[in-house]
């Protein structure tokens, strides 16, 4: 695998051109927003930070497309740090569970979202009946999303209950263009991914496919189960990253227990973090950004280039190939 390391800072950002994933840095309280920019120029935020954070995610958004507005937003689950900024932003058309089970949902920040619901397009995965999975979104140039978890219940057929835990009701999901793939999960919890990784279909998430993995639960210890690794990191000699949305409020994200069970199955990548929790224990494989972490896919998936950028000051990280399927 081609490997490069690089380190350059650019005068401003670098443009956009193709599917591009950046780990937005939220610092004010808890909070984490993923934007998505597809490569038919559509902006999706998987997750929205809570309502201190609405100004970053609209500079986010502006900074690479700009507008300040997003076309879709994918909810992941209804913690209010990943769904309480929702009424503060523009946006077309949500995705998301769906008014099922919604128990655990803070009370207040429920009800702002609900009144949004008849002024938007609303694609809801679940209903009283079960989950339509999985759901597949198009991308453009041969780029998908695809959920392939809601609400406990797996494409495939099979099934978990929650119980009163929110996170167990995380949207998981890949982002994929020709080989390369990126893995989301909300805050699920490790009886979740236990539960992907023994019964999802492989076609749905293929063993090693992994190029970025996102670190579930702000990579607390509750996340990153043994068997979610060994399904996505084989140990076969590439080289993969992980990354970690969260800041100082998280605490001791992301925990040295979740960091050992990825082991050395990264093959020299790192874990990127936007930022650690004021508790958290350095590791050699961390590394902090104090940024968002931003990622271009290349080539049609070929290769892929990770960079941070802090507003508009954008540094080269690596570049390198993604892995073969």
């Amino acid at each position: 695998m081609l490997l490069l390391q690089l380190s350059c800072v650019s005068s401003g950002l670098l443009p956009v051109d193709g599917l591009l994933i950046e780990q937005l840095h939220l610092p004010g309280g808890l909070g984490e927003s993923t934007l998505v920019v597809t490569p038919d120029g559509r902006s999706l935020l998987i997750d929205v930070g809570n309502d201190r954070h609405d100004d970053e995610v609209r500079e986010a958004l502006l900074a690479r497309t700009g507008r300040d507005s997003a076309d879709l937003v994918l909810l992941t689950h209804l913690d209010a740090d990943h769904f309480g900024g929702l009424d503060e932003l523009d946006f077309e058309r949500l995705i998301w569970r769906g008014e099922v089970d919604l128990d655990q949902a803070d009370p207040g920040e429920l009800r702002e979202l609900q009144d949004l619901l008849g002024e938007h397009t609303v694609e809801s995965l679940c209903d009283e009946a079960g989950c339509e999975l999985p759901f597949t979104l198009d991308l453009g140039d041969e780029a998908s999303l695809t959920v392939f978890a809601a609400n406990g219940q797996l494409a495939g057929g099979a099934s978990m209950d929650p119980e009163e835990e929110e996170n167990d009701r995380s949207l998981m999901g890949r982002v994929q263009q020709g080989d390369f793939d990126y893995i989301f999960g909300g805050d699920a919890h490790r009886d979740l991914e236990d539960l992907v990784a023994a019964e999802l279909p492989e076609d749905l998430l293929p063993a090693g496919s992994v190029d970025l993995l996102h670190m579930n639960h702000h990579g607390k210890s509750s996340s990153t189960s043994q068997a979610w690794v060994q399904r996505l990191l084989p140990e076969d000699g590439h080289t993969r990253h992980a990354v970690v949305g969260a800041n100082r409020f998280y605490g001791s994200a992301p925990d040295e227990d979740a960091l050992a069970r990825l082991g050395q199955r990264l093959a020299g990548g790192c874990v990127w973090v936007t930022e650690p929790g004021a508790l958290s224990d350095e590791h050699p494989q961390r590394v902090d950004l104090d940024a968002s972490l931003t990622l271009r896919v290349l080539e049609g998936g070929d290769r892929y280039r990770l960079s941070s950028r802090d507003r508009d000051q954008e540094r080269v990280l690596l570049e390198q190939d993604s892995t073969p399927r």
